[in-house]
């Protein structure tokens, strides 16, 4: 399916591009920008974004979402030190 059949197929089923909302992400080996127009609308080409919590990147590698979770790990088991050292508290 090419874009512009995809852009008559969003606009009879009621889709409005905004350009505030929508970006795109080209994953190629070579560095290049796309000028991609949606209902008149260009497109912003952004080099990561974040969706349902995963970060994806133009390279499309993952260190970049691994060392995010890993800093998380971190700041939760960091917080709990503190109930880990309780002498109150019993294993």
């Amino acid at each position: 399916m090419s874009l512009q059949a995809l852009g008559l197929q969003g606009v009879w089923s009621g889709y409005q591009c905004s350009e505030n909302k929508s970006s795109l992400m080209a994953v190629t080996a070579q560095k290049e920008h796309s000028h991609i127009t949606c209902q008149g609308c260009q497109l912003e080409q952004v080099e990561c974004f974040k969706y349902l919590g995963a970060i994806f990147t133009e390279r499309a590698d993952s260190s970049e979402e691994i060392r995010t979770r890993l800093g998380m790990a971190r700041g939760v088991v960091q917080s709990l030190t503190p109930i880990w050292k309780d002498i109150l508290i019993s294993l």
